[in-house]
C-alpha cells in the first residue's frame, strides 16, 4: 500500500484479526490472532485483475494492514449491536 494517502472518515470499529505470516514478517509483529482497530472495507485488485474485499487494520502504532474479511472478528459489539 506504499503511497496510498486518504482520510478515513468512518468510525474506527474495534476487532481481533488473525494476521497472516506474510504481515507478521512485514510488520515485525507476531503471526495469529491480535487487535487492531478496522479502519473500514475496501476491495484490492491483484495483478491479474482479480479483486476482492479486504478490511484494512490499524495497529495501536499506527502500522496499517489488510486482511481478509473472514479473519476479522468485531469485538466493539454486544448481540449483533454496536455497544
Amino acid at each position: 500500500m506504499a503511497g496510498l494517502t486518504m482520510d478515513i472518515l468512518a468510525p474506527r470499529r474495534s476487532a481481533e484479526v488473525t494476521v497472516s505470516k506474510y504481515w507478521a514478517n512485514k510488520l515485525s509483529i507476531e503471526e495469529g490472532v491480535t487487535t487492531c482497530h478496522v479502519l473500514g472495507l475496501f476491495q484490492y485488485v491483484e495483478s491479474d485483475g482479480c479483486a476482492y474485499p479486504v478490511f484494512v487494520c490499524e495497529l495501536d502504532d499506527g502500522r496499517v494492514f489488510y486482511v481478509d474479511t473472514l479473519d476479522v472478528k468485531f469485538t466493539d459489539t454486544e448481540g449483533g449491536i454496536l455497544k
